[in-house]
């Protein structure tokens, strides 16, 4: 609950900035003639040849890492995809899989049929107990009798009012244990 307070806040901070972001032009680059510059301006422009050459020195090693980083990772995701076509490859992959998503997958393909298969048998009880049901006594070609039994015949009300409440507040807890089995 915390995190998610924390991550609206900065979602909404970061929603109020975005104006004076919009207001910046950034960097610039401008044509202005010599005869506006001093003579301090043009110096600077003008890079000595031992800066130069050291600049050029670490742009050819910034140059050479990034080819050994992009052949390095280009040879990995290679081998990685050979490996991953085999039938080892492919298992370990599951096994990956299952152990990032394995609880989450088990809590929906065994809550929901258990909820399913719970609300069923919550609404048989409650016609047997409550409501009363019919069962089919004969089926002709067009037309089928029915034989009507009635509810559970109980002592008293208060008898059938504790069990329906009972029954209620079962099923309730039911619903909630599958939420938290399908939702964890």
């Amino acid at each position: 609950m915390k995190s998610s307070i924390v991550a609206v806040l900065a979602f909404l901070v970061l929603l109020l900035s975005a104006p004076a972001w919009a207001q910046s032009d950034g960097d610039q680059l401008v044509q202005v003639p010599k005869r506006y510059v001093s003579a301090e301006g043009l110096n600077h422009t003008q890079a000595s040849p031992q800066v130069s050459e050291e600049v050029q020195k670490w742009k050819e090693i910034g140059q050479g890492i990034g080819v050994t980083f992009k052949e390095a990772l280009n040879s990995a995701v290679d081998a990685a995809d050979r490996f991953g076509a085999t039938k080892v490859g492919t298992f370990i992959m599951v096994m990956v899989a299952w152990r990032i998503i394995g609880k989450d997958l088990a809590g929906i393909l065994l809550g929901i049929p258990f909820l399913i298969a719970g609300t069923f048998l919550f609404i048989y009880l409650l016609r047997r107990l409550f409501l009363g049901y019919r069962v089919p006594k004969r089926a002709g070609f067009f037309t089928r009798e029915y034989e009507e039994h009635a509810p559970y015949k109980f002592n008293s009300n208060d008898s059938r009012t504790v069990a329906a409440a009972l029954v209620g507040v079962a099923y309730c807890v039911f619903v909630l244990a599958m939420l938290i089995v399908i939702f964890p």
